[in-house]
């Protein structure tokens, strides 16, 4: 079953992610999700949290000075991006399945977040809030 809730534009979110207690973190490999060569057509990407870091693999560098948005869909599609497109904002760079090598995932006073790890020669850039394929919602889906 899928249960939706309003979620927050990933801007508007002003949370402090220093050390507390109680915070969970997994481990995913994104690369298991979905095939890159899979289509995505007629995705719907809903807002999963915010990715607080960003890390290029090879080189172990921080790509994103600020939050960027984490979205998924219920079929294994994942996308970051320094945008907030559920809310018509222009997407900017992002990374799908395809880029993604790794992430922890976390939560903290009802916020999820992900650190993530990409192969940063997969960065892709939209110009604006839509990529072909995918469409974008602020519904969250708690059941990814």
């Amino acid at each position: 079953m899928i249960r939706k809730k309003l979620a927050v534009s990933m801007l508007a979110v002003t949370c402090s992610f220093g050390i507390a207690t109680g915070i969970t973190t997994t481990y995913a490999s994104a690369s298991n999700a979905v095939s890159p060569t899979q289509t995505t057509e007629n995705q719907n990407m809903t807002v999963q949290g915010v990715a607080l870091q960003v890390i290029d693999s090879k080189t172990g560098s921080l790509l994103n000075e600020r939050q960027w948005g984490y979205y998924g869909s219920p079929t294994g599609s994942i996308i970051i991006c320094e945008g907030s497109p559920d809310f018509g904002a222009v997407v900017g760079k992002y990374y799908n399945n395809a880029g993604i090598i790794n992430m922890t995932q976390g939560s903290n006073n009802g916020v999820n977040y992900v650190k993530v790890w990409v192969d940063s020669s997969k960065q892709q850039y939209s110009a604006s809030s839509t990529i072909p394929g995918y469409t974008f919602s602020s519904d969250y889906l708690e059941d990814l």
